[in-house]
């Protein structure tokens, strides 16, 4: 298929060449802007269709709302509406004054959706070779315009999978530090109560032997024990304290 299109766009550059050899240059320059001319004010009675059948979509969806829900319409929307109206009439107006203005030989019938020349006497006088001049400069308009369209969509895709990714990014970074928080705060929730049962076991320990008059011996040993105990117990809450702190900042 690749060998095929290859072919074809050779062939067609070369009978191009060919043929358009007996149209002068001061005649393609004068064929190229009266193309030019016509593909503009063809735009711009398609932009202007494009905003006349929103006005008219708008238009009629007021009138169903109102016909069917009169009472109970919601007022901000009824407002929005009257101002998409006024602002597609403005548009619609501005864009026929331009086209007026810019095209004074255009009527009515040109204003039409079907397409129609405006310069007919122009399209009328032209002979063979200057028919397939203008083939060729539209098929090449055609195919630069194709080809920045899909320079545009490529673009567009590389811009959207950039700015997905970099949303994809933030949201894992925001998940991560909400787990951290969660994290820390079970830490410092279990460090507290680790503590606070350490104290108490402690006083537990210390008063059921004064009460069960323990022998002072007893006594000495096992406050040592619990001195070194509480000793290692308040280095490690302490270097673990530390890390959290650090996690903080």
């Amino acid at each position: 298929l690749e060998r095929k299109r290859r072919v074809a766009e050779s062939m067609r550059l070369a009978s191009s060449s060919v043929d358009n050899s007996d149209v002068k240059e001061g005649r393609k320059a004068e064929l190229a802007s009266w193309i030019d001319n016509e593909l503009e004010y063809t735009l711009i009675k398609h932009e202007i269709d494009a905003q006349q059948r929103q006005l008219d979509s708008v238009v009629s969806e007021k009138k169903r709302l109102m016909k069917i829900s009169c009472d109970t319409i919601d007022v901000d929307e009824l407002n929005q509406m009257d101002s998409t109206i006024r602002s597609l009439r403005a548009t619609i107006q501005d864009l026929e004054v331009a086209a007026k203005k810019t095209f004074p030989t255009a009527n009515d019938d040109n204003m039409a959706s079907n397409f129609r020349f405006l310069d007919t006497g122009k399209f009328k006088s032209l002979s063979k070779p200057d028919a397939k001049y203008v083939l060729s400069y539209i098929f090449d308009a055609c195919s630069l315009t194709k080809q920045e369209m899909a320079k545009m969509m490529l673009d567009q895709e590389a811009t959207t999978k950039e700015n997905v990714n970099l949303a994809l990014a933030k949201e894992q970074q925001n998940y991560e530090k909400s787990l951290m928080r969660i994290k820390m705060e079970h830490a410092q929730v279990t460090l507290s109560l680790l503590e606070s049962t350490q104290g108490t076991l402690n006083s537990n320990i210390k008063l059921k032997m004064d009460h069960d008059g323990t022998e002072e011996e007893m006594k000495a040993q096992v406050d040592g024990i619990l001195r070194e105990y509480s000793e290692s117990w308040t280095a490690a809450t302490g270097e673990l304290k530390s890390h959290l702190d650090e996690i903080k900042e």
